[in-house]
């Protein structure tokens, strides 16, 4: 192989490297990668800053081994890891390496000792030769019957017979007889035994033509591994998905896909559908093309766009795009006296947002007794009406006796939409012997926006 770009791992082919190399991946696997990449990052990005989340897997998995169940071979070392995969198909880099060790397959056991007898069966004379295979579970999965012992029953007999004196058991479950007689041209099966007491071959047994020694030890083959998601309380993440993969070689994980996790609970007991399940029963099976990423995949959202000083701008933003700020003023002369509003205002905007209230006195005036304070009214609505935009009428905007101006304030009424009207009441003026309250002022600030409503912007 050429090698392996730096960030997401697609393969670089160098001079005679195969298409077919590490399962077909970079014409296959790469290709699948690159167009889900770009459709993320291309075409459904947003500049709102979000981080990309790496939920890359800190625990490895959890291994039980079992003898029984299915069909993986005795005296090997799995290797595994897993990744997680978000709904766009990004995959994680793969979880920490785990393994599990299948049993060990049985010794060839020792042969058998012979003792000859001249009487008691009907063995013809000449060269026996018998072999043993020990098996467990069943029969057919024994060892390879290596270590033979042969004896010679006399000419002079015809009516011979031979007992074996059989090894110790140890972790088998039995034995298997193979035996080749004088005239024999190979070992057939005689017999299987389930206890290390003496068998005799009385010639009563006839060989099973159709069988012959096992060509290789199948002792403890049909295990099975149950692979269980990590954690005390295994839950997969919202939104994701999980890939297994096992290998004979922590080195090499080409080829090593063993299962993509996609079902969820609809068949557990109790049912919880939409919960992706947290374990998986291999049996052996081959695994396929694939491996954990050499990279995580996950994107992000670019970093929101700088407008400070709009350094960062080109052009104009298109109409109902732009947010300005509007001022509003309502002007009353001369001295001022408690009275409802005179004038209105009409909201041309198809938004608008009241920022601040704030009212305020001309030259050389202030209250001369009690303070001026004001009310802002809002006619609309459904069934219009007019209602103050105040409603904790402590908070109305004021000017202070011995001031000028008045604060800022928030009203508790705040969005406007095109066709509402604003009106300003003169609830409380400045009083006294010789009022000097005069040229009232009130300036209504708002954000207000035209055009596009699709994304509300206050």
């Amino acid at each position: 192989m050429g090698g392996k770009t730096q960030r997401f791992g697609f393969n670089t082919l160098g001079p005679g490297d195969s298409m077919a190399a590490d399962g077909f991946k970079f014409s296959d696997a790469d290709i699948v990668l690159m167009d889900r990449l770009l459709a993320a990052a291309a075409e459904g990005h947003h500049h709102s800053g979000v981080p990309a989340v790496d939920n890359t897997p800190t625990l490895p998995l959890s291994l039980h081994q079992l003898s029984t169940g299915g069909w993986f071979p005795s005296s090997k070392r799995y290797y595994y890891r897993f990744t997680l995969v978000d709904a766009a198909g990004n995959e994680t880099v793969g979880s920490p390496v785990t393994f599990a060790d299948t049993p060990v397959a049985l010794l060839d056991p020792s042969p058998p000792g012979l003792l000859p007898f001249t009487s008691g069966g009907t063995l013809s004379p000449g060269n026996y030769s018998y072999v043993l295979s020990a098996y467990t579970t069943a029969t057919t999965l024994e060892t390879k019957a290596s270590k033979s012992a042969n004896i010679t029953l006399p000419i002079a007999t015809s009516i011979g017979q031979i007992t074996l004196t059989l090894p110790p058991l140890g972790a088998a479950t039995g034995f298997n007889i193979y035996r080749k007689t004088p005239n024999g041209a190979r070992y057939l099966f005689l017999d299987s035994v389930t206890s290390a007491a003496d068998y005799v071959d009385d010639g009563s047994v006839h060989e099973d033509c159709n069988r012959t020694l096992p060509g290789t030890n199948t002792t403890n083959n049909q295990g099975m591994i149950t692979i269980t998601y990590p954690g005390a309380t295994p839950v997969i993440p919202l939104g994701y998905t999980w890939k297994i993969y096992r290998t004979l070689n922590p080195n090499n994980w080409a080829n090593s896909l063993l299962k993509h996790v996609v079902e969820d609970g609809s068949l557990l007991i109790p049912p919880a559908p939409g919960v992706i399940v947290v374990s998986f029963s291999d049996l052996g099976s081959a695994t396929g093309p694939g491996k954990p990423p050499v990279a995580s995949q996950a994107i992000g959202n670019p970093s929101k766009v700088v407008l400070t000083d709009m350094a960062e701008v080109q052009g104009m933003l298109p109409p109902g795009g732009a947010v300005l700020s509007k001022q509003v003023t309502f002007t009353r002369p001369g001295i001022l006296a408690a009275e409802a509003g005179r004038y209105t205002w009409l909201c041309p905007y198809d938004q608008a947002h009241i920022t601040s209230v704030r009212a305020y006195l001309g030259v050389d005036s202030w209250p001369a007794a009690t303070d001026v304070i004001v009310d802002v009214n809002k006619f609309g609505g459904a069934t219009p009406t007019w209602s103050t935009i105040f409603t904790n009428q402590a908070n109305r905007p004021r000017v202070a006796v011995g001031s000028q101006i008045g604060d800022a304030v928030v009203p508790d009424v705040i969005s406007l939409v095109e066709g509402d009207l604003l009106s300003v009441d003169i609830d409380q003026a400045g009083g006294g012997a010789t009022p000097v309250d005069f040229n009232l002022t009130v300036s209504v600030m708002m954000l207000v926006k035209d055009g596009s409503l699709t994304t509300p912007v206050f």
